[in-house]
């Protein structure tokens, strides 16, 4: 009888040691199906992170007592870098960061916003609402994805520039208008803003891998770039009017050519018009070397924007 029940014991433990590995090999199964899952619905916030550790931007050293995180503006929720300069009026700058309207994160650009604030502005750095991903979407009703795809990004600026309009005194500055930088998608909402309002007040607007047509010939790049953030093949080129607001345009050499090609035609277009505008390839740069490179010694993308802007502010009101 004792061996009996010895037997039965160990058959007890046996049994449940199996049930025990099936337990662990189901939980490590969806643990890896959810690594996965998120992988795909945050791609864009993920490859933005990895270029961040691969190319190691400069750290530009702002005073932490100058910067206020999640400031509510109109819901939305923006970091506002004070300017660092013992003046007063400094002007302001609205920083969209990239991430084609589906990721991107704004704590990412800092090296870019310590940039801008070295020149002599305090920068507003909202976070962009974005499209859902490629997982959430599939959760999700037609209605409520066009809810959440362009246009709604470009509403942002209507809601932002009035408000830094009226507490720009705040941190010690003057916003009659206000300067912008974007990049990628986040351009082809400034841009389209720009042309919508005739840019009564926007100082200046400095692109960064300017998107300027959605209707992209390369298949792979439409589908994961702007298929998913765009409802329509909207296109600049066709809104195009007359503007006094200086606008740069900054492009890396390596750019695919399916967008190259699209940003000559637009420049063209723009000049044809009477527009101040200025083109800029960034030699030996690809897309994201571009972004996250900026602020090294020589670097064609950072004087671009340098001697952009410092001219742009010395024109405004008040400086």
């Amino acid at each position: 009888m004792i061996f009996q029940g010895k037997k039965g014991l160990y058959g007890v433990l046996n049994m449940t040691e199996k049930k025990l590995g099936i337990l662990i090999g189901t939980g490590l199964l969806i643990a890896t199906m959810a690594v996965i899952l998120f992988i795909a619905d945050n791609i864009h916030t993920i490859l933005e992170r990895a270029a961040i550790m691969s190319l190691k931007p400069i750290k530009m050293g702002i005073d932490k007592r100058l910067l206020y995180e999640d400031v509510d503006i109109n819901g939305i929720d923006t970091d506002i870098y004070q300017c660092q300069l013992l003046r007063i009026n400094c002007p302001v700058m609205l920083l969209l960061h990239g991430g084609y309207l589906q990721g991107g994160k704004k704590t990412n650009h800092k090296h870019l916003a310590g940039i801008l604030v070295r020149l002599g502005y305090t920068v507003a750095v909202p976070r962009v609402p974005t499209a859902p991903g490629m997982v959430s979407s599939l959760f999700m009703s037609e209605k409520a994805i066009r809810k959440r795809q362009y246009p709604r990004q470009k509403e942002i600026l209507s809601k932002i520039i009035p408000w830094l309009n009226s507490h720009a005194s705040r941190y010690n500055s003057r916003a009659e208008k206000v300067s912008v930088t974007a990049i990628d998608a986040s351009g082809f909402a400034a841009l389209e803003y720009l042309f919508e309002t005739g840019g009564k007040d926007l100082a200046a607007i400095a692109i960064l891998n300017p998107i300027v047509d959605l209707d992209i010939s390369d298949n792979d790049f439409r589908k994961r770039y702007i298929e998913p953030a765009f409802s329509e093949k909207y296109s600049l080129s066709k809104k195009i009017r007359k503007v006094s607001t200086p606008v740069l345009l900054v492009e890396a050499e390596f750019s695919p050519d399916f967008l190259k090609n699209r940003v000559m035609p637009f420049v063209s277009e723009m000049l044809a018009r009477g527009n101040n505008v200025t083109h800029v390839v960034a030699e030996k740069s690809s897309l994201q070397s571009l972004v996250f490179r900026l602020g090294r010694r020589n670097d064609r993308a950072t004087l671009a924007l340098q001697n952009f802007f410092i001219e742009q502010a010395q024109r405004l009101p008040g400086q």
